[in-house]
């Protein structure tokens, strides 16, 4: 039997239990976080789940506005500063697929770059 369990959608993870043998729960890791509502194959060689995924993206606030995005993607963007003169924003992207990466986008307009990586890793 495999089924989901977590504290939230975006907190679950997959569960297998072997109800002929007994014992504790195993959690499938190569679902990883987020994954719910599992279906496994007759077979039990095929497994298909949903993945619940945050997708933040940068928004702006002119003085007297109403907020409008201005960094906006299907991956993860988040945690932008201005740069000292306020032309340029760095943020933290997946965008690259290559896992979350620093960029630099012009403050007004795209013109989007992603600074080139050093030895740290995400945490």
């Amino acid at each position: 039997m495999v089924f989901s369990a977590g504290s939230s959608w975006g907190e679950a993870f997959l569960w297998r239990f072997d109800a002929t043998v007994g014992g504790e729960p195993k959690r499938l890791e190569l679902a990883s976080q987020g994954a719910w509502s599992p279906a496994v194959s007759r077979k039990g060689n095929r497994l298909a789940f949903s993945r619940f995924m945050s997708d933040a993206d940068v928004w702006r606030l002119q003085a007297g506005g109403k907020p409008e995005p201005l960094l906006v993607s299907s991956m993860l963007d988040q945690n932008a500063q201005f740069s000292p003169d306020g032309r340029r924003i760095a943020f933290e992207s997946g965008r690259g697929l290559d896992g979350i990466g620093i960029w630099l986008s012009n403050g007004d307009r795209p013109g989007l770059v992603q600074l080139p990586k050093g030895p740290e890793r995400h945490p």
